[in-house]
């Protein structure tokens, strides 16, 4: 075949490599090309970027199944949305949009991902979650890495996950500070909804190792005792001097013990002297700030549980796979539970006893909990792990919660995740039950705004759905 300047495809190709296809300037300057001063150049558009389809807007939806947080389930009913918040939700609500019966239900919050830190796994230069080395990075922070673009971004919105808590990997004795972040925004501050939500710190296998980090549980239970007891208290905050000459004993005796080495441990000082990591760990004293304690083995959960009794701390448990058999004793400290993956096998020295049912436990004694995925690419598997759940006795109702409301009653949070009067616009329209996997999502809403639920994999569906 012969192109229309009368060249076959081999001689056109062979031209271009030997340049004598390429156009002159001067074409280029009267073809009207970028390189012409008068060429007109307009902003590109940011439509479509960070996940947002459109502005927030005054907008209703009738004739739909609302799923509320607390497990109940109304229908038909509807949602009336104004200014990003619901006005007005229930079975009175006519008008608008007509859903035909599918379900609306409040966005999921999935309570521990590495999202926006992570792309490909096996690609260490698209990996922003674990700051290895040195044992104790308190300032480290989540939103100084968050890539508010990445694709997981959208694959977990298709799974109706519309809200995260973004962690550092649970490696090392303190890996960082954590955050919550909404599934969609162009920038970090816009995705943003609260950071710090905790400080991050391992027990167990996972707090030991790094350069000069402890070996053995003794060493990760000594090593957060000095990092506390070095910290302002919040004692020491009303008497200025003696709090002052408090701290620098207690930072005299820390060095003593480590040889000198300070290694993020806070010291004393006025404010404007401390460092970020100081700050942050007086924070953590003062019980403003929860620790976010990793541990999985039963007994170790009980150590997270002593220290916060110690040193008067608010603390969350994360992963917890053998929580079940301490549940009455967590229930008496009042720990929340960050809880999961909950399909953990039982094929490790650190949760030996792992189970199916460790959520139905958690809930018959009382302990307030949320899912957790601990993952990036399969964030959109959580309602199939409340769905597990279920399956293996937890009450609906309470799954329902677990994957929406309680990570932020848990967290502090209050109104995230939920589906109620004077809320959050932020809820999903799916086909049926949320929790069952062969209904997919429709559309979804993050404080009003529509977002995408198209993700990489359906359009390359979209575009082979019939090859030709």
């Amino acid at each position: 075949m012969r192109r229309a300047d009368g060249l076959s495809r081999r001689e056109a190709l062979l031209a271009l490599a030997a340049g004598s296809l390429l156009p002159s300037a001067g074409s280029l300057l009267s073809a009207g090309s970028l390189l012409s001063p008068s060429a007109a150049w307009a902003f590109p558009s940011r439509d479509g970027l960070g996940g947002w389809l459109g502005p927030a807007s005054s907008f209703t939806l009738s004739n739909a199944t609302l799923q509320l947080h607390d497990g109940t389930v109304l229908g038909p009913a509807g949602v009336r949305v104004e200014g990003g918040l619901v006005v007005e939700l229930g079975e009175a609500v006519r008008g608008g949009t007509n859903l035909g019966g599918a379900w609306l239900c409040p966005g999921l919050v999935d309570a521990g991902t590495s999202l926006g830190l992570v792309e490909v796994l096996q690609e260490a230069s698209t990996r922003d979650d674990d700051e290895s080395g040195a044992p104790v990075n308190p300032d480290a922070r989540v939103v100084d890495a968050y890539n508010p673009r990445s694709e997981l971004l959208a694959v977990a919105r298709s799974g109706g996950v519309l809200h995260s808590l973004v962690t550092p990997a649970f490696s090392r004795l303190v890996p960082g500070q954590a955050a919550m972040m909404r599934l969609s925004g162009l920038t970090v501050a816009e995705a943003t909804v609260q950071a710090p939500v905790g400080l991050c710190v391992c027990l167990g296998r996972a707090g030991m190792g790094g350069e000069g980090g402890p070996k053995t549980r003794m060493g990760v239970a000594a090593r957060l005792r000095e990092l506390l007891d070095a910290a302002e208290g919040p004692e020491e905050e009303e008497g200025e001097e003696q709090g002052a000459r408090k701290r620098k004993k207690k930072k005299k005796e820390a060095e003593e013990r480590r040889g000198g080495e300070r290694d993020g441990e806070p010291e004393g000082g006025s404010d404007e002297e401390k460092t970020a990591a100081e700050r942050t760990w007086r924070e953590v004293r003062a019980g403003r700030l929860p620790l976010l304690v990793h541990a999985h083995r039963a007994d170790d959960l009980l150590t997270a549980v002593r220290l916060a009794e110690d040193y008067s701390l608010k603390i969350v448990l994360v992963g917890a796979a053998e929580a079940w058999m301490v549940a009455p004793e967590l229930a008496r400290a009042g720990v929340g539970v960050l809880l999961g993956p909950i399909d953990v096998q039982p094929d490790s020295f650190e949760h030996p006893h792992a189970r199916y049912d460790n959520a139905v436990a958690l809930h018959a004694a009382g302990v307030p909990f949320a899912l957790r995925t601990d993952s990036a690419h399969n964030s959109r598997l959580l309602p199939t792990l409340a769905g597990l759940a279920v399956a293996h006795g937890l009450p609906r109702p309470a799954a329902i919660a677990a994957m929406t409301a309680s990570a932020g009653r848990i967290l502090g949070l209050p109104g995230l995740g939920t589906l109620e009067v004077g809320g959050s616009a932020s809820f999903f329209q799916v086909q049926g039950d949320p929790i069952q996997p062969r209904y997919a999502v429709q559309a979804a809403w993050i404080d009003g705004r529509p977002v995408s639920v198209e993700t990489r994999h359906s359009r390359l569906f979209e575009q082979y759905r019939v090859l030709r």
